[in-house]
């Protein structure tokens, strides 16, 4: 019922797409460049989506599952992230500066150029997430210590050394 309310709510441009309850299903899906500044996805399934360039700032993605999620380019400003699991997902180039990242899986993912700074990343899980020269952290934070590899090519790097592109 939750998953069919939100794609009605989709057709309707986005503009009602509000996602309250926890363990709401709404994905896989594309998003590529959608305006959704400000809407409420907490708890949410967006596993395998894509939200490429799209304008998620000050949205709420708390406990959100966003697996093997595309958000390259993704400006994420703002985003409430807590908790939120992000494993695998690709944020190449995204725009997280000031996101509550606190408590977040972030294992495996690609952030090769994507930005941190003044983000919150207490407890965040990165290990072997891959990043590159253009990985901007908040400041005084220890990416090294949380177990990311440096990848200069933009390939992630597998728990078993495998390459994948992002």
């Amino acid at each position: 019922m939750v998953a069919l309310a939100i794609m009605v709510a989709m057709n309707l441009g986005y503009d009602r797409c509000i996602v309250r309850q926890p363990g709401a299903v709404s994905g896989p899906a594309n998003h590529d460049g959608a305006d959704l500044r400000g809407r409420v996805f907490k708890g949410a399934t967006l596993d395998y989506s894509s939200f490429r360039g799209a304008k998620l700032s000050d949205a709420d993605l708390a406990w959100a599952s966003m697996a093997f999620t595309d958000l390259t380019g993704a400006n994420m400003r703002g985003s409430q992230l807590v908790g939120a699991d992000l494993h695998l997902a690709c944020l190449t180039d995204a725009d997280l500066r000031g996101a509550n990242l606190d408590g977040a899986d972030l294992t495996q993912a690609c952030l090769a150029g994507a930005d941190f700074r003044g983000a919150r990343l207490t407890g965040a899980r990165l290990a072997m997430a891959s990043i590159d020269a253009g990985t901007r952290w908040p400041a005084r934070f220890d990416a090294t210590a949380r177990g990311v590899v440096f990848a200069p090519d933009r390939r992630s790097i597998g728990a078993n050394g495998a390459r994948g592109i992002h």
